[in-house]
C-alpha cells in the first residue's frame, strides 16, 4: 500500500489498505500506515474521510492514532476540524495530546477551534496543555 502512495497509482485501493491497518497490533505496521497517509501530498485529503470513521472508533488506539494521521496530511484535513475538537475531552490522554497538536497542525483557523483549545489549556495533563498552548501560536501566526 505504501509504494502505491508513493507512486499515486491505485490511490483509493491502496488508502483502503492503508486504513485496514492503522489498527494493526504491531505498532511499526500501524505507525507506517500514519506515515504513509500524511506522504500523500495534494491527494491527502482523500484520506481524510475514511479517517474521520476512525476519530469516532470505540478504540482510543484507533482514534490517537487517526489524530496522527491528521497531523501528518495537515490542512488537506480541515474538513475534521469538528472531530478533532470534539476529541479534546476525550478520556484517553494521548487522543486529546493528539486532537490539539492536530488541530494546529491542519491550521483550523475557525473560532470554535480556538476556543476549544483555550479550554483544553486547563487540561489536567501537562502533554495536552503544551500541544493546545503549540497549537494556538501556530494559528495566531
Amino acid at each position: 500500500a505504501m509504494v502505491l502512495v508513493r507512486l499515486n497509482r491505485e490511490l483509493p485501493r491502496a488508502i483502503a489498505a492503508l486504513h485496514r491497518n492503522l489498527h494493526h497490533d504491531e505498532w511499526r505496521v500501524s505507525y507506517g500506515v500514519v506515515l504513509a497517509l500524511g506522504d500523500l501530498d495534494s491527494d491527502s485529503s482523500a484520506a481524510v474521510e475514511p479517517l474521520r470513521g476512525w476519530l469516532k472508533s470505540d478504540d482510543a488506539t484507533a482514534r490517537w492514532r487517526a489524530a496522527y494521521a491528521m497531523v501528518r496530511i495537515g490542512p488537506a484535513a480541515q474538513p475534521a476540524a469538528d472531530d478533532l475538537i470534539a476529541l479534546l475531552q476525550d478520556s484517553d490522554v494521548r487522543v486529546r495530546e493528539g486532537a490539539a497538536y492536530a488541530l494546529g497542525a491542519i491550521e483550523a483557523k475557525a473560532a470554535a477551534v480556538a476556543s476549544a483549545l483555550e479550554v483544553a489549556l486547563q487540561d489536567k495533563d501537562a502533554k495536552v496543555r503544551f500541544r493546545a498552548q503549540e497549537s494556538l501560536e501556530r494559528l495566531r501566526l
